[in-house]
């Protein structure tokens, strides 16, 4: 049986009083199925008949809140002392006759066709919190069983028009280790396209959930190689183009030429060898280094990465945050950054500065993958010695307060301005995170005359760049 605590037993107690079942639905109960523990989730989905103003009339009073989510939809959300829950209205779609899209909903009283709503067999099983019993009105208990994962309806119903849960189906199967049912696995095929028309938004969160499998569930034998082999899998439907196409095009010339198939298999190895938090990035170093192999002319590392950076993350594909975008172009070039460019302990901490809210991951990426994949064993003691250099003047600086925020700096804009009455008002901010870089390459304090000291060195060695022409 699923572990209930006390708070919800309490609440479906209150449930009860008013002759309402409340039922936990969804993820919850499938792992609770699959004896599977979501380590950074636990969300408990809830469900009843109670529409949203009898839901409000209902906890009026009690320990428990309603807040609004999706009130039109039935869906609100019930805030307890220890959790939050979102509890849906039982609800029917209605479709209209020239449309596969429901245009309008309808509160209903029964579980039974509350669950034809919902996507998988295995997504469609509710568990009766006061009789402590699971209700599987579509046979899903039998589906996890037999690792396999079919539709509520049938597969055309269920995938054509909803292109999201076909993305869902890849990640359902490829985490928990479970076969798609035949039919399911050709309609989503066929349909697999549609998800070019997903907002963004809906599959950055799909891909998020694929890449991190393993963290949210450790416990599955499936969930370390689960994000490798759900990129074959968008492969395989044709859709890796919409999701991550530089992945799709290494793919597609891995047929033509040795060197993409030695790329790409090259990425799906280091994607199985590094933490989470390391698999995008990896996957843009090892593009990186592939093209410095090939040993293009004229080629500009720092605006190729921002490029390639841009074209997978940026706002025409997954639309990552500006910071996000920002930290792995950080990582990207910090990694491959040479020790011969940083000379002395000046260069060293301006490196870290630069790098410095990406210094973990360039740190862990440096010590498991050397630049030179032949380094003899003497290189790589020099390599580690060098992480360790880096890694001792990265915390050196830490704890002697070092500012990385420009914005902490003891002086204003104004006051640079007056001192460079020249200075190209554009370029304002980046002067200021050079003056930041500058006061960090000794332990100067933060105070008006080392940073106009530093601001006076920034502008000698890049007053052309700086100002305007005299």
């Amino acid at each position: 049986m699923i572990e209930i605590s006390e708070e919800l037993k309490n609440l479906a107690q209150i449930f009860k009083k008013h002759s309402v079942p409340l039922y936990i639905v969804g993820g919850y109960v499938r792992e609770s199925l699959t004896k599977v523990k979501n380590e950074l989730s636990e969300d408990i989905d809830l469900c009843s008949f109670v529409t949203p103003d009898k839901l409000e009339k209902i906890l009026k009073g009690t320990d428990f809140k309603v807040e609004e989510l999706n009130k039109k939809l039935g869906v609100m959300e019930i805030v307890g002392e220890e959790k939050r829950y979102e509890h849906s209205t039982f609800r029917r779609e209605i479709f209209s006759n020239n449309s596969n899209f429901p245009t309008s909903i309808e509160f209903i009283k029964t579980l039974k066709e509350d669950a034809e709503r919902r996507d998988f067999k295995i997504n469609a099983i509710y568990y009766d919190i006061i009789n402590n019993k699971y209700i599987d009105p579509f046979a899903g208990v039998r589906d996890i069983k037999n690792n396999t994962i079919k539709t509520v309806k049938t597969p055309r119903l269920v995938l054509q028009d909803d292109p999201e849960r076909i993305l869902r189906l890849i990640r359902f199967a490829n985490v928990l280790g479970f076969s798609i049912g035949e039919e399911e696995l050709e309609i989503a095929k066929a349909n697999a396209y549609k998800v070019q028309g997903l907002s963004k938004k809906r599959v950055r969160n799909e891909f998020n959930k694929l890449m991190l499998s393993d963290k949210y569930y450790p416990t599955l034998k499936n969930s370390k190689s689960a994000h490798i082999n759900a990129l074959k899998m968008l492969d395989d439907f044709n859709i890796l183009q919409y999701i991550f196409p530089s992945l799709a095009e290494i793919k597609s010339a891995s047929e033509m030429t040795d060197n993409m198939k030695q790329l790409f298999n090259k990425i799906i190895k280091h994607l199985g060898m590094v933490d989470v938090n390391l698999r995008i990035p990896i996957i843009f170093i090892d593009i990186l280094n592939n093209k410095k192999s090939l040993g293009e002319k004229d080629f500009d590392e720092k605006e190729f990465v921002k490029n390639l950076v841009e074209k997978n993350l940026g706002s025409e594909n997954l639309n990552y945050p500006a910071d996000v975008l920002s930290k792995v172009k950080n990582i990207v070039l910090g990694y491959s950054f040479q020790k011969k460019f940083l000379m002395s302990k000046k260069d060293i901490r301006r490196f870290v500065f630069y790098h410095y809210n990406a210094m973990t991951e360039i740190l862990a990426l440096k010590k498991l993958f050397p630049i030179n994949e032949n380094e003899t064993e003497k290189e790589k003691l020099k390599r580690l010695e060098f992480i360790e250099l880096i890694s001792q003047t990265y915390n050196e600086m830490k704890n002697e307060n070092v500012i990385f925020d420009k914005e902490k700096l003891d002086i204003k804009g104004e006051e640079i301005i007056n001192r460079f009455p020249k200075i190209k008002l554009e370029l304002l901010e980046e002067f200021k995170l050079d003056i930041a870089a500058k006061l960090a390459e000794t332990t100067s304090e933060n105070n008006k005359e080392n940073l106009l000291d530093a601001a006076d060195k920034v502008m000698n060695s890049k007053q052309d760049y700086y100002c305007e022409k005299w």
